[in-house]
């Protein structure tokens, strides 16, 4: 299907956005080099029970395509009952366009079951890598993310900006293979919220901030925290 929306040479001539210029005056403008399939704002896009949406790379184009193309990135809305495997991609799922779009904060994925299936060099291997936007409402709820056994990667990372306003993350109800990463970059003083709660998790719930104060408060409350 991903060859039939970019045609079958897509992925083997993929350049990414390897040589183009960055913008340090605002780097927003960079989130142009991002590829893949990029859902509608502030739309809810329900699955059939039965569907199962896969996007493998081969391991000889992983290094290039696994720098900026996901299979789908979420500006805001619903996603629910996605099945989904991904390979050697960035991401299964990247959420990090809040910041863009504003005014469409809602951000739910309900009842997903999605694999992460191979490694990639940057440590970006997980189902849903993302950022918290701006006065965004993200929910994780009821969903199954796995990865392959070699994986120890945290297969959900939520990140916020200095920048950025408040927002509100939960997960709540999943079941995920490995940890969870919640990390800042830059200190602030509006702190979003990550309330993490009623979820089996095989890894722990780190807390990495790279700078005091942290723009995160984590509640962690009822896990059941397992190893392998």
């Amino acid at each position: 299907e991903f060859e039939y929306v970019y045609g079958a040479n897509y992925f083997t001539n993929y350049t990414g956005y390897e040589g183009k210029p960055e913008n340090p005056e605002n780097p927003k403008d960079d989130f142009r080099y991002y590829t893949g399939i990029f859902l509608q704002n502030n739309a809810k896009y329900i699955f059939h029970p039965v569907s199962n949406v896969v996007c493998t790379v081969d391991d000889s184009m992983a290094e290039t395509i696994s720098k900026q193309f996901c299979p789908f990135n979420v500006r805001s809305g619903e996603i629910i009952g996605l099945n989904l495997t991904a390979k050697n991609t960035r991401y299964a799922i990247h959420d990090d366009f809040g910041q863009l779009y504003s005014i469409y904060n809602k951000h739910y994925f309900r009842n997903c079951t999605i694999k992460y299936e191979g490694t990639n060099e940057d440590n970006r291997d997980k189902c849903i890598g993302a950022g918290t936007g701006t006065n965004c409402d993200i929910l994780i709820e009821n969903c199954i993310l796995t990865c392959d056994s070699n994986n120890s990667n945290h297969m959900v990372s939520y990140h916020n900006y200095d920048y950025m306003g408040v927002s509100n993350l939960v997960i709540r109800g999943c079941k995920i293979a490995t940890g969870i990463l919640i990390t800042s970059h830059g200190p602030s003083v509006m702190k979003s919220t990550a309330h993490i709660y009623d979820n089996v998790i095989g890894g722990e719930i780190e807390e990495k901030f790279e700078d005091d104060p942290a723009n995160w408060e984590v509640i962690a409350e009822n896990n059941v925290i397992t190893t392998a």
